[in-house]
């Protein structure tokens, strides 16, 4: 086997990938070849002129081939980053994405500010992989070791093959969670925060998306019926039962969602004040919704 240069096997790689699936992206391969290699972006660039041995060739030639066959990047490598950690993935699981690591960010910022003598109970709502809690717990650290911040972790999923990568997710990162098989909240306790990146996508939105996402991700972690509001319907009858007085939920949603999903929370919980906040693409994404204590 000729052995080629780093970019230029990337080069080479990205003209046959892009000749036989014109939707593969080059920074996919570039993404694949620097994992494989151990190298960021950066360190790939200045180290380009460098030979790859033949092992390195045969694994760039594989991974294109799972390319073109449609898969995705993460499910090639067994494996995805989200806020700077490592989150093992397969066909059972989301790929974890920018737009939840930016949710992950807004429930530990309002989890800083809080003057806890108590253990925060914290659900992970329709787990997945479990990425929401690896994440919480990484930007968590600093206030749980030096704050004494006292967060008791569990997780639930309705499939059993998502809780099982969750569950080496958390081993993998030595983390203590509960994990419940549960439909909604069907069957669970109460708790201080609910966070979720639920299902959310419209059926009719299948016929524009991406084909790798239709292909390798789960489709019950993806539709949501109609207009994409199943799971909000049955979330917003069960979760004033499942969540403690001043507790809160957070919620991700479709960017197309907003009006529909705030007049369902409102109408539903009207005990509730509810906060939406956008993405950094400027779409709306996500609400927070925080219990207060009815009056007689």
């Amino acid at each position: 086997m000729t052995r080629k240069s780093i970019e230029a096997a990337i080069a080479h790689a990205v003209a046959l990938a892009k000749e036989a699936n014109p939707a593969i992206l080059p920074a996919d391969i570039a993404f694949l070849v620097g994992e494989r290699l151990g190298l960021t972006p950066s360190q790939l660039r200045l180290h380009g002129r460098e030979l790859l041995l033949p092992a390195q060739m045969q694994q760039l030639n594989a991974d294109v081939a799972a390319l073109i066959n449609g898969q995705s990047s993460q499910y090639i490598l067994g494996y995805a980053w989200f806020l700077g950690e490592q989150i093992k993935v397969n066909e059972h699981v989301l790929i974890p994405r920018f737009e939840t690591e930016e949710l992950v960010a807004w429930v530990a910022a309002d989890l800083k500010l809080r003057q806890v003598t108590k253990h925060v109970d914290v659900l992970d709502l329709g787990t997945g992989s479990g990425a929401i809690l690896v994440g919480l717990s990484t930007l968590l650290n600093e206030a749980v070791v030096k704050h004494a911040l006292k967060l008791r972790l569990s997780a639930s999923d309705i499939s059993g093959d998502a809780l099982a990568v969750a569950r080496k997710n958390f081993k993998q990162h030595n983390l203590a969670v509960q994990t419940i098989s549960a439909d909604v909240l069907q069957g669970l306790g109460k708790f201080d925060v609910i966070v979720s990146n639920p299902p959310y996508i419209m059926d009719e939105e299948a016929a524009v998306m991406d084909a790798s996402v239709l292909l390798n991700e789960p489709h019950l972690a993806l539709f949501a019926g109609v207009d994409g509001l199943d799971f909000y319907r049955r979330f917003t009858a069960q979760v004033d039962a499942h969540l403690s007085e001043n507790g809160c939920f957070y919620l991700e949603f479709g960017y197309r969602q907003k009006q529909l999903l705030a007049d369902l929370l409102t109408a539903e919980l009207p005990n509730y004040t509810f906060e939406f906040r956008q993405d950094m693409e400027g779409h709306d994404r996500m609400v927070r919704g925080i219990k207060h204590e009815t009056k007689d």
